[in-house]
């Protein structure tokens, strides 16, 4: 059965720190089945504060997800 993980940023506090995650994010999913669905396109907010951004991830199973 598939799993969903949803990311979400807040905020970034320190760009150089986001700059270093994003260096490391991409690798670290290697080898992993992993399906984008959707990653920092347009939001439509109803409620709550707005995100820098928000990505969903389709994985194979919960196992491959909490990897």
């Amino acid at each position: 059965m598939s799993a969903y993980v949803i990311f979400i940023r807040e905020r970034t506090l320190d760009q150089s720190e986001l700059d270093l995650y994003a260096k490391m994010a991409g690798p670290s999913l290697d080898g992993l089945t992993i399906k984008f669905l959707a990653a920092y396109g347009h939001q439509e907010v109803l409620e709550g504060p707005v995100p820098e951004g928000v990505a969903i991830a389709e994985f194979p199973s919960m196992e491959e997800a909490m990897q």
